[in-house]
């Protein structure tokens, strides 16, 4: 789990416009302002979230795991 602070969120924002950019999972901004807010985020709920906010009820790609790599990469 990750502490909750200012650094974090602008982080939170970077990654969201990287995945946007690099894999087209671009939120709209009240799905993109509720993962910044989120106070208990770790690697899985990032991923479950985005995921859920895509519509994907089932991960047949790997995405999941992707985006949780991604996650860790970013909050490192």
């Amino acid at each position: 789990m990750v502490e909750r602070d200012a650094t974090v969120s602008a982080k939170l924002d970077l990654l969201l416009e990287k995945i946007c950019l690099e894999w087209g999972f671009c939120l709209g901004p009240d799905d993109a302002q509720r993962i910044i807010d989120m106070t208990d985020i770790d690697a899985e709920a990032f991923a479950t979230v985005v995921l859920a906010a895509e519509g994907m009820v089932v991960d047949r790609e790997g995405w999941k795991a992707r985006l949780k790599n991604a996650f860790a990469s970013s909050l490192s």
